[in-house]
């Protein structure tokens, strides 16, 4: 049997010479080698990625192999014995798991519970206090001023008359995104915001003075409309400050940090009581504040990785099991109880699909052998 590093190599063009004509021979042999070579192939090429596990990776193969092996001896079980395989590469003891949605498809539908994905939903309010409930199959269109206000559903737009020039004065309007929602808006200045679940957007329905300036609770991912007029968005103690560009905000209330990404452009990070202590962050830089303290740091990263959740992904890199838990509560809308402080600090990393059912996600954490999970019938998760 080929050793499936091999097979990982040559899928990632890593192979060496000896290592391609071994796989090659390997291939010749049947034609089962074959199929399985290429459905790992395919598998990758969906998005499983594999994670360096330094000493244990040898004791993975082994078992991988193992498992293969056995599969031999009966055909019928080759399918599901190569399944549950693949998952054993990626489920890693101790505090370094990985974990891929992919790799719960491959077992097929597994989910029992009821508890979905997220939707888009938001309730807004008027600056007179009127609410509107928006979702998915509801439709909006009403006027603020010279601003024309229209909802599909799914997103909410707002359309100012620019050659009329407003006299009426500053009214505020506050998009409020609950537990398991998401929702998109176009400001009066076309500025385009993805707002994250459990997140509250306030702003004015037409902006005037010299500057732009919305509040922020939660996160979002704007992208900026150039203007001469400054963009500001205050968030818990930080003000951000920009002229055109993209960038995602996590500042969240239970979080004891304040995440700012910059994708592109150029930003001002300041602290709102004192101005003075700032930061420019430039493409693929963030900083991070911790709240109650007067120092904002700066960090080289990926912002990919931070803003995977607008393209309907979860990417949780080296993230710990509680923080993780909180992402999919806010996005599930569920509460989720973790027994076990020590469990709690444990970290995996795991590449997920935003709209699988939840059973699907903790099915797949379990496969690392670190938990176990119950949901109950009043939708409540406890993790052991």
């Amino acid at each position: 049997m080929i050793d499936f590093e091999i097979i990982w190599k040559s899928i990632h063009n890593l192979a060496t010479e000896e290592e391609k004509i071994e796989l090659e021979n390997w291939l010749r042999l049947d034609t089962q080698n074959v199929r399985f070579y290429n459905k790992q192939k395919n598998l990758y090429s969906k998005g499983m990625l594999f994670h360096s596990i330094g000493p244990d990776i040898d004791k993975s193969w082994k078992k991988l192999n193992n498992s293969i092996n056995r599969q031999r001896k009966n055909r019928l079980l080759w399918v599901s014995t190569i399944a549950a395989s693949a998952i054993i590469i990626f489920a890693i003891f101790y505090f370094n798991s990985y974990f891929s949605i992919e790799s719960v498809s491959i077992l097929a539908e597994m989910h029992h519970s009821d508890i979905k994905p997220g939707s888009n939903k938001a309730v807004l309010i008027l600056d007179d206090g009127t609410e509107y409930h928006l979702a998915d199959s509801s439709s909006l269109s009403l006027s603020e001023g010279n601003t024309k206000i229209t909802n599909d559903g799914s997103s909410i737009k707002y359309q100012s008359d620019r050659k009329i020039e407003s006299q009426n004065k500053l009214k505020l309007n506050k998009l409020i995104v609950p537990r398991g929602g998401e929702f998109f808006i176009i400001l009066s200045d076309s500025t385009k915001i993805w707002l994250n679940s459990e997140t509250t957007l306030e702003y004015p329905v037409e902006f005037t003075g010299e500057d732009r300036i919305v509040k922020l609770e939660g996160e979002a991912f704007f992208e900026v409309t150039k203007s001469k007029k400054r963009f500001k968005v205050l968030t818990g103690e930080q003000v951000v400050e920009v002229l055109g560009t993209s960038f995602n905000i996590s500042s969240y209330k239970e979080d004891s940090l304040i995440f700012t990404t910059l994708v592109e452009g150029k930003l001002n990070v300041s602290l709102m009581d004192n101005p003075n202590i700032k930061q420019v962050l430039l493409p693929n830089y963030q900083s991070y504040l911790y709240k109650n303290e007067s120092i904002i740091s700066v960090r080289q990263v990926d912002p990919s990785d931070y803003i995977a959740w607008k393209e309907g992904r979860f990417l949780f890199k080296n993230k710990t099991l509680i923080e993780i838990m909180n992402t999919l509560s806010r996005w599930y809308d569920v509460d989720i109880t973790i027994k076990n402080e020590e469990i709690g600090k444990m970290k995996f990393t795991g590449d997920i699909k935003r709209y699988e059912f939840l059973e699907n996600i903790l099915t797949l954490i379990k496969q690392t052998n670190e938990i176990t999970y119950e949901i109950t019938k009043d939708r409540e998760v406890t993790i052991r």
